[in-house]
């Protein structure tokens, strides 16, 4: 008769991580295949390598003045 018993509520808590913590954590959500760690991963530490992908700010320099 256990299945039938109800489970005491416990309210949730939140766990402060340190930084180094953190970045573990989302990598192991990316490399689970969650998309959004993958979003993340890629805003905080961008390739160098794939700077073709970032549209440059535009700076106004080469605009036509008519």
């Amino acid at each position: 008769m256990s299945d039938s018993q109800l489970k005491v509520y416990s309210s949730p808590t939140l766990n402060k991580r340190t930084p180094e913590q953190a970045k573990v954590w989302l990598v192991e959500q990316a490399t689970q295949g969650d998309q959004g760690a993958k979003d993340l991963l890629s805003v905080l530490f961008p390739d160098p390598n794939e700077h073709a992908k970032v549209s440059p700010r535009s700076t106004g320099k080469n605009r036509e003045v008519s």
